[in-house]
């Protein structure tokens, strides 16, 4: 599978860190000898698919995550999806104050213009959390922060 100097294996143990995950406990888990895996982790050895596979599945993370680096989400395929779903009265009641919080306003003639940037800047906010959250790295809310806002 990777060769000895391919990121991709940075990449595993970098997620493994962030989640506080240990290798005796993958090794364990997907049935690989803990020294075969230790070998593989610390690119002495490559590692075979079928372990990068297991290992990618233990962790929580598709195995093409992090062969292509950071997942995107399409921005403009997300600001779409978030119209179809939750309406285009919905983004244009919606107001931004300078720091993107958000508060729902008074009901409007539909603004195609104000429907758009609203969207945008809801796919901005998601795309911008989304690989913290698939890494496991949950975002603390700020006391400030209200819920669902």
């Amino acid at each position: 599978m990777p060769n000895a100097d391919d990121p991709i294996i940075d990449t595993l143990r970098a997620i493994m860190a962030r989640q506080k995950l240990k290798i005796t406990d993958m090794a364990k888990e997907i049935g690989v000898p803990y020294r075969s895996l230790q070998n593989y982790m610390t690119k002495r050895s490559p590692m075979p698919l079928s372990v990068y596979i297991a290992a990618c599945e233990w962790i929580g993370i598709t195995p093409d995550y992090p062969l292509r680096g950071r997942f995107k989400l399409s921005h403009h395929d997300l600001q779409r999806a978030l119209i179809e779903v939750f309406g285009e009265e919905f983004f244009n009641s919606i107001d931004f104050d300078e720091h993107l919080r958000w508060t729902i306003g008074p009901r409007r003639e539909i603004d195609r213009r104000r429907m758009v940037g609203n969207a945008g800047n809801f796919a901005q906010m998601i795309s911008s959390e989304y690989d913290t959250i698939r890494e496991g790295g949950m975002r603390e809310p700020e006391e400030s922060e209200e819920v669902g806002q």
